[in-house]
């Protein structure tokens, strides 16, 4: 195995685990929506997979953009003025990190839970 393999076997795994969050917020958002994906991922757990893998990677790329318009705001020259829409889109730093913090938990709580439903599929 070399290392791209290896960058692309992590990367796909990042990617399914945002996904299952993502997922995971939406459905405790929508309690119909929350019957339908249990039974969906009782049925098919591989579809999930690949589903959360997609939605993943739309929810990566999304917050790299953000994080690249962020850091370039930062960034500029300290003369250049922003323009009001910019500077109410901006988010202040500690909400970003509080925003970061709560994701990174859910995250840590979807691994958690994976793994205890892959070790009861086991048994």
């Amino acid at each position: 195995m070399n290392s791209t393999d290896f960058l692309q076997i992590a990367r796909q795994s990042f990617r399914i685990t945002v996904g299952a969050a993502a997922s995971l917020v939406e459905t405790l958002q929508d309690p119909q929506q929350r019957e339908s994906t249990f039974s969906e991922f009782k049925t098919d757990f591989e579809q999930q997979v690949q589903q959360w893998a997609s939605k993943g990677e739309v929810t990566e790329r999304e917050a790299r953009q953000m994080l690249e318009r962020m850091f370039s705001q930062q960034n500029s020259p300290a003369g250049s003025e922003a323009t009001p829409t910019e500077d109410s889109a901006k988010p202040s730093s500690t909400g970003v990190q509080s925003e970061i913090q709560d994701l990174t938990a859910t995250v840590v709580a979807l691994r958690q839970e994976l793994e205890e439903l892959r070790q009861s599929q086991s048994q």
